[in-house]
């Protein structure tokens, strides 16, 4: 009788430990999903239409006003805003993310964002804010294009960057959709620097 109750026993003793290791098996592969899944985990990029028209937005992705941003904050949030926006295709007459941009739209849309209104078209821009020396161009500054001395203005980008490597801008051209450009070292948009302005100084 003792030897059939230490049996049973016995028995009983070994189910328990299995279902103990079974239990933990499956603590265990549940624990491993959850870390598989939070490592593989991306927060989605911001993309352009994330950027309504009448909200801007600073570099940590939180809402800001123009009025609350300083002269500096607006040249990097600006800019900032337009990276959004590269590799967005060209649209003649384009002035809204949902159709595409020409380069006027796409800077008249950038500043609109700031309460900085800008003329139609690069004709006309070039006559708002101020005049600027190319040397001394900031990122937010705009840069116009004609091509040929005192000829008409056909384009208008704006300035990412001017450093010793040059003059960078973000523009939306008609074969390339919206691209970052230096214009320094441009064998094409060099030479037909037509001026700078300055539309964000008080």
């Amino acid at each position: 009788m003792r030897q059939e109750k230490f049996k049973s026993k016995s028995i009983l003793e070994n189910r328990y430990i299995q279902m103990r290791e079974k239990q933990m098996r499956i603590q265990i592969l549940l624990m491993a999903i959850v870390l598989v899944s939070c490592a593989a985990f991306k927060e989605a990029p911001l993309r352009a239409s994330d950027y309504p028209a009448g909200i801007t937005y600073s570099a940590g992705g939180g809402p800001a006003t123009s009025s609350s941003l300083t002269e500096e904050q607006i040249r990097r949030e600006v800019v900032v805003l337009g990276k959004q926006y590269e590799g967005m295709k060209y649209r003649s007459g384009g002035k809204e993310p949902s159709t595409g941009f020409d380069c006027s739209g796409f800077t008249g849309y950038l500043f609109r964002n700031f309460d900085i209104d800008l003329s139609a078209n690069s004709g006309t821009q070039i006559q708002d804010g101020k005049h600027k020396n190319l040397k001394d161009v900031e990122p937010g500054d705009l840069i116009f294009f004609s091509r040929s001395d005192g000829g008409r203005i056909f384009h208008v980008a704006m300035v990412v960057s001017n450093n010793e490597e040059g003059i960078t801008v973000i523009h939306s051209t008609n074969s390339n959709g919206i691209i970052k450009t230096n214009i320094s070292k441009d064998e094409y948009w060099f030479p037909k620097i037509a001026g700078a302005r300055d539309v964000i100084s008080r």
